[in-house]
């Protein structure tokens, strides 16, 4: 096992992008964020990368790491998307956790930290286990794990906030997760 940040990264709506526009239109955008996430990741030092078919996992030695790659990949994306036509834009969602990961021999991630993280990135209220009425954003938002909170509790020029506790699937217990609000 290795303690790493993991990090997801989902293109939001992907069958309805792919429904609207196509399949080929679909399959675009993900090599446009896969060729930033990429380009990015690696000046932060990313440890593993892979195509989760309609998104991207990552792994860094750091959540600081971790989450300045995020904020700069979202930075990115969010400037292509002013720019793009509306078939052309890349709506994203990140979560971050901190755990052990196995690593197999082909050097693919796996593990309950893994799992966590893309429990975390498809979190819908419906799991909230207490209602707070909040709402979780259609897209462009960064959820982490009391974890990965923890860590940056310390950390000036980053805000977020508690979204509750949360039940996720095949994961024993309630989770507390949290959103990143800003990067001051």
């Amino acid at each position: 096992f290795t303690p790493e940040a993991i990090v997801v990264i989902d293109i939001c709506g992907s069958t309805k992008i792919a429904d609207k526009y196509g399949a080929h239109r679909l399959e675009a955008l993900y090599a446009e964020l896969e060729g930033i996430a990429f380009e990015v990741a690696s000046r932060y030092r990313d440890r593993y990368r892979r195509s989760t078919g309609d998104g991207l996992l990552l792994t860094f030695n750091t959540v600081m790491d971790a989450v300045n790659a995020c904020f700069e990949i979202q930075r990115r994306v969010s400037e292509h998307n002013q720019v793009a036509e509306e078939s052309h834009r890349i709506p994203i969602r990140f979560s971050i956790h901190f755990g052990e990961t196995l690593v197999d021999k082909e050097d693919r991630r796996h593990g309950p930290a893994v799992n966590m993280t893309f429990k975390v990135e498809s979190l819908s209220v419906d799991k909230l286990s207490e209602s707070s009425g909040f709402q979780i954003p259609k897209e462009n938002y960064m959820l982490v794990t009391e974890h990965v909170a923890r860590e940056l509790a310390s950390v000036r020029g980053i805000q977020y906030r508690e979204l509750g506790t949360f039940e996720l699937d095949g994961l024993t217990g309630l989770h507390r997760i949290y959103e990143i609000v800003r990067n001051t």
